[in-house]
């Protein structure tokens, strides 16, 4: 379970240590234990069952409310104390931060990240209209390639050399883009 516990500590790493963020990650920690052990009960094998765990706990801010954590990982939320029954409360006055609050990163501001990256995206058209044409055409020859040769195990080579293609294709347009703009 080590690679659970590894993603646990990058799941929490971006909130500040408190009571009530240590007792949630307990928790959760338990709550994917005992979702691990059934998949394997099931017959998976260690990595399935260890990617399905990953895969129904893998967003803290869904699972938030149900460990009773939502303020505490939203910006600028002050942390809560633990309740003594374990039940989530609401706090009676509004929370007010003691600190100013940190820069938003992506798991901490996901709508400020997701607008920047969009607008990224905006720049060149045609890199969308490429990458729409691209990486389906990835998928299907990660496909075929897999099925018919059942090659699953050098298949996968596929996604980081498209990926190092598709990234020197971009890097090159915008710098055909930037240069052009400069003349």
């Amino acid at each position: 379970m080590d690679t659970t516990e590894t993603f646990l500590d990058n799941m929490f790493a971006p909130y500040p240590a408190s009571p009530r963020l240590t007792e949630a990650r307990g928790e959760l920690r338990a709550m994917m234990e005992d979702a691990y052990n059934d998949a394997i009960a099931q017959g998976k094998t260690h990595n399935e069952a260890v990617g399905q765990v990953i895969t129904d706990f893998g967003n803290l801010q869904e699972l938030a409310p149900v460990l009773g954590i939502a303020q505490d990982i939203q910006p600028g939320g002050a942390p809560q104390a633990a309740p003594a029954g374990g039940a989530p409360t609401a706090p009676t006055e509004p929370s007010r931060p003691t600190a100013p609050a940190p820069a938003p990163t992506p798991a901490g501001d996901y709508a400020a990240w997701q607008r920047n990256e969009q607008d990224e995206d905006e720049d060149d058209p045609f890199i969308t209209f490429v990458a729409s044409i691209y990486w389906p055409a990835m998928v299907a020859i990660y496909l075929l390639w897999s099925f018919i040769f059942k090659a699953w195990d050098i298949s996968w080579i596929i996604w980081p050399v498209a990926a190092i293609a598709f990234w020197i294709f971009v890097s090159a347009r915008s710098a055909r883009t930037a240069w052009r703009r400069m003349r």
